[in-house]
C-alpha cells in the first residue's frame, strides 16, 4: 500500500467511526442556555456517503478554529461547546427545541436567552467566529484602521 493511501485512510477515520454511530434519542445532548453561547456543531456523514479529502480537510480546520477560539470567548464570557452529532437539544426560556443540521457539514448555532438564535454553517476561522459572536452578542467590535 502506498504511504499516501495509508494516510488517507487515517485521516479519514474520525468522519467514518462517527458516521457509524447512531443517534437515539436517549443519547441527543441537551444544552442548557443560561448565557451567551456558541455551539460549534459538526455532523457526521451518512454511512452511505464516503469520505473525501475536502470533508476531511474541513473537519480539521474545524477542529484547529475551534480549539482556538475558545479561550477568546471564554473571556468575553461566551459558553462554547463542540457537538460531533446529528442533533442536539436546547432547554431555554423553559422550553426544550431540538435542532438537527444539515447532514456533512460543520456550522455554529449562536444563542442567548430571550433572542432567537443566528445559525451559520461552514468552517469559520477563530477570527471570523469570533467577529460573527461579537456581533451577535452586542459586543464592541474594534475597528480596524485602514
Amino acid at each position: 500500500m502506498k504511504p499516501e493511501i495509508c494516510l488517507a485512510a487515517l485521516l479519514a477515520i474520525p468522519v467514518n467511526i462517527s458516521g457509524l454511530l447512531a443517534q437515539s434519542p436517549s443519547q441527543i445532548p441537551t444544552i442548557e442556555i443560561q448565557q451567551d453561547t456558541v455551539i460549534a456543531f459538526y455532523t457526521p456523514a451518512p454511512m452511505s456517503v464516503d469520505p473525501n479529502a475536502d470533508s476531511n480537510e474541513a473537519l480539521s480546520d474545524f477542529q484547529f478554529y475551534a480549539e482556538s477560539v475558545q479561550q477568546p470567548l471564554g473571556k468575553l464570557s461566551i459558553d462554547f461547546k463542540v457537538l460531533y452529532v446529528r442533533s442536539f437539544r436546547l432547554h431555554f426560556n423553559g422550553r426544550n427545541t431540538e435542532f438537527r443540521p444539515k447532514s456533512d457539514t460543520a456550522g455554529y448555532y449562536l444563542i442567548a436567552p430571550g433572542r432567537k438564535p443566528l445559525i451559520e454553517y461552514g468552517v469559520m476561522t477563530d477570527a471570523d467566529l469570533l467577529l460573527v459572536a461579537k456581533r451577535y452578542f452586542g459586543l464592541a467590535v474594534k475597528q480596524e484602521k485602514p
